[in-house]
């Protein structure tokens, strides 16, 4: 009796679910941060939509996008396995540093190749010396710079 119940429940919690795509992470994956922003092989930029935190390193991860009941959720496969809900996020200008980064402070310039500029407009230190690193800005409750998998908020002044 109590194997047919468990059978059951297991079965009922898999038909809510369907998978929407089976897709990679384009590059590594940190973990989850709260902000994080991931993107998967199709292009397509995913972030956060409920805080989570957990730190699980991995290379092109495999990826797992469900709907659950009308909401999207993320698994990484390996790294945690929880589903995490996300948001597609489509106004994304993908660039690099121009030069020299060293981390994030309160009202630092950002100059991109791309040729566009980017204050920090609200305080978050950080420090992480790299040379043209990969970065993406993107429109999420306002104008964001995530570099590394860290994210701060910015205003585009060029």
């Amino acid at each position: 009796m109590k194997i047919l119940l468990i059978s059951t429940i297991i079965i009922l919690t898999i038909s809510s679910l369907r998978l929407y795509a089976n897709l990679y992470i384009d590059g590594e994956f940190n973990g989850w941060e709260g902000e994080t922003v991931v993107k998967l092989s199709d292009g397509s930029f995913w972030i956060e939509s409920s805080y989570y935190y957990y730190y699980c390193y991995s290379f092109n991860p495999e990826v797992n996008l469900i709907n659950d009941q009308g909401q999207i959720k993320m698994i990484i496969k390996g790294c945690c396995d929880v589903a995490i809900p996300v948001q597609q996020i489509t106004d994304v200008i993908e660039s690099r540093i121009n030069g020299t980064f060293e981390g994030f402070d309160d009202g630092k310039i950002f100059l991109l190749q791309n040729g566009t500029v980017w204050k920090q407009i609200k305080y978050k230190y950080w420090y992480k010396y790299a040379y043209n690193p990969k970065c993406i800005v993107y429109n999420h409750s306002g104008w964001k710079l995530s570099i590394f998998g860290r994210t701060i908020d910015v205003e585009r002044i060029k």
